[in-house]
């Protein structure tokens, strides 16, 4: 991972812990949230000296540590857009069908679910795999 500076230049918007010394963060830069330009970057601060892992053309909505199926952090878009990272390996995976309004990513025991609007939520029990637990929505 390369190393990054830190500055007043970011915001601060979303974090999950690894390990005691192992965070990852997602940030905003000021002049592209001023432009209301979707990103997010994601930054590990490993040891107490930050790198850059990745930067999303897509906001982050949730952001979580998984133990399975393998341990690595996931992070969610409100459409359900997927990253995954662990040791400078990255994938993409994508919820579907899409959801409405995703809002969190968050893990119970050991495995991310991810909710939102319409009472939406989805766990990810396989790499890559995503399965709705919510009841389908009426039609009224």
């Amino acid at each position: 991972m390369p190393k990054i500076d830190l500055s007043k230049d970011n915001l601060y918007f979303r974090g999950a812990a690894r390990f005691h010394d192992l965070v990852y963060l997602a940030l905003k830069d000021r002049k592209l949230h001023k432009k209301d330009k979707a990103h997010s970057r994601l930054v590990a601060f490993d040891g107490g000296k930050a790198f850059a892992a990745a930067d999303l053309t897509w906001d982050a909505v949730g952001m979580t540590v998984v133990q399975k199926p393998a341990e690595k952090l996931v992070v969610v878009s409100a459409s359900g857009e997927v990253f995954t990272y662990v040791g400078g390996t990255e994938a993409s995976e994508q919820i579907s069908p899409a959801p409405f309004d995703l809002r969190a990513c968050a893990t119970i025991g050991g495995i991310a679910y991810a909710c939102g609007m319409k009472r939406q939520v989805y766990v990810r029990k396989a790499e890559g795999k995503w399965t709705a637990m919510h009841a389908p929505e009426g039609d009224g």
